[in-house]
Order: C-alpha cells, then sequence, then structure tokens
C-alpha cells in the first residue's frame, strides 16, 4: 500500500482517483485480486524477494581467453588454416572417391544389363528353334499312319522312378509293344 501512496504522491493525484494518461484509475484497480488470482499481499512478497546474482555469469563471458597469450593465438589460428586446408583436401578426395565409385558401378550396371539382353536374345533364339522343331515333329507324326508313334514321341519311356508319381511301367511296356509290332488295320 505504501508503494502506491508513494505513486500517487508522485503523479501529483489528490484523493483516490488519478488520471494517467487517457485511463481513468481509483485505488480499487490496486487493491484486491487481479485477473490471475494473485493478490496484492503476494505480489509484493514476489517483488520482495532477494535476487540472488548468478554465480556462473563469469562462465558465460569466457575467462579463458585472457589466458591465451599473442603467440598461442598465432598458433591456433595457424593450425585451425592447417586443419581446414586438410579437411578440404580430405573432403575433395573423399568426392573423387565417391564420383569414381559412382562410375564404376554405372559401367558395371551396363555391362550386366548388355549381358542380361545377350542372355535373353539366346533364349528366345533357342525357344524359338526348339519350338520349329517341335512343330515339325508333329506334322511328320500327323503324315505317318502309326497313330502310336505320335503317343510314345510325347511319353518318356526312358523316365526315372519318383516315389510320389504313380507307377506307370506297364504303360510304358504296351507302348513300347505297339511301337514295335504295330496293331493292323481293320478294314
Amino acid at each position: 500500500m505504501a508503494d502506491y501512496d508513494d505513486f500517487l504522491d508522485d503523479a501529483g493525484a489528490t484523493g483516490h482517483e488519478f488520471t494517467g494518461g487517457e485511463e481513468h484509475f481509483t485505488q480499487d484497480d490496486f487493491t484486491g485480486n487481479d485477473d490471475f488470482g494473485t493478490s496484492n499481499n503476494e505480489v509484493e512478497y514476489i517483488n520482495q524477494a532477494p535476487v540472488e546474482e548468478d554465480p556462473f555469469a563469469e562462465a558465460h563471458t569466457g575467462p579463458t581467453a585472457s589466458f591465451i597469450s599473442d603467440d598461442q593465438a598465432i598458433l591456433k589460428r595457424q593450425w585451425e588454416a592447417e586443419h581446414e586446408k586438410q579437411l578440404l583436401e580430405k573432403s575433395k578426395a573423399e568426392d573423387g572417391k565417391r564420383l569414381s565409385k559412382r562410375d564404376g558401378a554405372a559401367a558395371e550396371l551396363s555391362g550386366w544389363y548388355e549381358q542380361r539382353r545377350v542372355l535373353a536374345d539366346k533364349t528366345s533364339s533357342s525357344n524359338r528353334d526348339a519350338e520349329k522343331a517341335t512343330l515339325a515333329g508333329l506334322e511328320s507324326d500327323l503324315k505317318s499312319d502309326q497313330s502310336w508313334t505320335r503317343i510314345v514321341n510325347l511319353v518318356d519311356l526312358q523316365g526315372t522312378k519318383d516315389s510320389h508319381i504313380r507307377d506307370i511301367t506297364r504303360f510304358k511296356q504296351v507302348l513300347i509293344q505297339l511301337k514295335a509290332h504295330p496293331l493292323q488295320k481293320v478294314l
């Protein structure tokens, strides 16, 4: 309350009302609770709290700077310049290695694509040749009078025995017999 009275005396206001610019204030505006739910007594207590000095204030100003001599500063600058040169050289060397590896990888990749294209061309040409041979064989089998020869050509008579495939040895024997001794046509 004393601060308020001192403020009134300094402002030259009389009574409980004073003007500060265009707004009119009363003593009631400075007493009681503020918008944050804090009473004036709490505000006065907070304002009277002792202010401690920052014990680390000197740490922020850099006290080590005063311990470096001019010779040491020159040596430090020279070292920093040399170090910067070394870092630049190292960076250029790394960039060169990276570019050479990238070029090598691009060449290897193009070689791989070329090999793949050649292999695909070979495979497709061999597949075309095999298809032509198969079609020629089918046409010749169709021209033959023996229908059993077409069937025998389609069945693998020399196949191995697998445990998961049905036993077709009797079927193979019949086909071999018919191939050797074809049936006579009945008129």
